[in-house]
This record gives structure tokens, sequence and C-alpha cells, in this order.
């Protein structure tokens, strides 16, 4: 009896250690896995979740120790040879560069719960290869490490080039709602003499922000109308939907189904059901 008992306490040992392997233990916020909140930072405007954010700062050291992991990947290094080999063929460069801006923004929603990801921040800032990771970095260190922000506003409001005026407004975008002073700025900007193609940053700050709606959302709508360019059209759809619903905004993404292209369609779609979840969520 005591040896079936013991055999019995054995297998039940063995059994929860290859459970662990297979399967570790993790924290859990509202009967989800920490993990689980992490792979949902897939898009800028996803990771500013509210309940996704309380679950990462429910677990700061987890959060930031995953984070910092996967910024520390690298690439295949084949698709640099690749990428080279066959520079036409996008795919290729897409492999080679690893955008790691979720990751970034994430961490720099954690705020100053992230000061030990910052030796890996200024790494990227310094010398990611991709000039986007860069500003990403270099947005997340100055909230981390709780930086006057001027700076950045007076760079976008100063920038005379079309090149320098996108830098800027994407450095404001990275900065999320840590840029609301920068609102009236990035309004009266969408009026300039740049290309709507270089106010794609701007109407993606504006969204990130997600502030003021009576101001943003009126100066947002007209870059859907068909004449503008595709990525305008898009980020128009997408910025959109970060605010809360309202007629205007609602007619705006409608019409914005019958788009020419299939991307803008599914964007004006996926922002008119976020809308609607707002609305619902906010009904007593």
């Amino acid at each position: 009896m005591k040896r079936r008992q013991l055999i019995a306490l054995v297998a039940v040992v063995v059994g929860l250690t290859v459970l662990s392997i297979l399967d570790p233990w993790e924290p859990r916020y509202e009967g989800r896995k920490l993990s689980d909140w992490l792979a949902e930072g897939g898009h800028a405007f996803e990771c500013d979740n509210p309940t996704r954010l309380a679950a990462l700062r429910t677990y700061p050291k987890q959060s930031v120790a995953r984070l910092v992991g996967r910024l520390r990947d690298q690439p295949w290094s084949g698709w640099s040879a690749l990428e080279k080999r066959y520079p036409n063929v996008a795919y290729f460069s897409v492999r080679a560069h690893l955008m790691h801006w979720s990751e970034i923004h994430d961490l720099m929603l954690l705020g100053e719960l992230a000061t030990n990801a910052i030796p890996d921040l200024e790494r990227v800032s310094l010398f990611d290869a991709h000039p986007w990771n860069r500003i990403e970095a270099e947005a997340a260190l100055a909230v981390i490490s709780r930086k006057p922000l001027t700076n950045y506003f007076a760079a976008f409001t100063n920038a005379r080039t079309e090149m320098v005026f996108e830098r800027a407004a994407h450095m404001l975008a990275s900065l999320g709602t840590n840029a609301a002073p920068a609102i009236p700025a990035l309004v009266a900007s969408l009026t300039n003499r740049f290309e709507p193609v270089w106010k794609s940053e701007v109407i993606m700050a504006l969204g990130r922000i997600g502030r003021e709606p009576d101001v943003c959302v009126p100066a947002i709508i007209p870059f859907l109308a068909p004449a503008n360019d595709y990525s305008a059209r898009v980020t128009a759809a997408l910025a959109l939907g970060r605010f809360p619903k309202r007629a205007d905004s609602e007619s705006a993404l409608r019409s914005a189904l019958t788009d020419s292209d299939s991307w803008v369609q599914r964007t004006a779609r996926s922002s008119l059901s976020e809308l609607e979840r707002k609305s619902q969520s906010s009904t007593p």
C-alpha cells in the first residue's frame, strides 16, 4: 500500500514538474497571463488600453524584464544579406529590421517604473539601424527620466523642411499623452504649406494623444477625403477611432468604407467598431 502511495506521489511530482516546464507559472491580471497582455501591444493605439496598462503596472519588474528581453532580440543576419541581394523585395527589408516601437512605447507608458530599461533604451536611441526605433527610444527616455519636453515642442514648431517636420511630429506621436500641450501647434500645422503625405505623423500624434476631440476631430476629418495621400487617409481613419464617438467622425468613417483602397476601408471599419465599443462602455 505504501509503495503504491509513494509511486502515486512521485508521479504527481513528476507531472507538476513537467507542467511547470511546459507551462511555467506567471503573474495574472483579471484572469489573463501577463504575457497575453504584453502580446496585445501590436499597435500604438492598442498599447494605451487602460486595462492592459494596469496589468503591466501591477507587475512592473516582470513587465520590464520581458520588454527589455524583446528589445534585445536581433534579426537573423541572413535577412540583411537577402535585403542587399534583392533590394526591391519588401519582405526581406521588413525582416532585416526589427521594429521595436511597441516594446519601447510600453516602457514609456510604465514611466519611472521602467528605469531599469534605460541602458537598453539608450543603446537603441544611439545605435539602432531604424530611425523610427531611435526616435521612439529617445521619447521613452525623456518620459522615464522626467526630462523637460519643451525642446521637442519647439523643434516641431520651428521645423522648416519636410523631413525635419516629419521627424519632429513623429517624436510628438511617440510621446503620446505627454505631448498634449502641443495640440494647438499640431492642429495648426495641418493647414501649413507641406503636402498631406508629410502630415500623417501629425495625425498620428493627435490620435495617440487622444485629447480635445472638439478641436482635433474636425481637423482630422478632411484627411479622409479621396484626394489625399493613401497614408494620410489610413492614419486619419485610425486616429478618429482613438477619440470618443461623435456624429461627424462616425459619418466620415462610414464614407471611408467605400474608399478606393481596401486598407482604408478596413481601418475605417475597425475604428467604427472601436467607437461603438466606447459608446456602449460609457453608457450606464
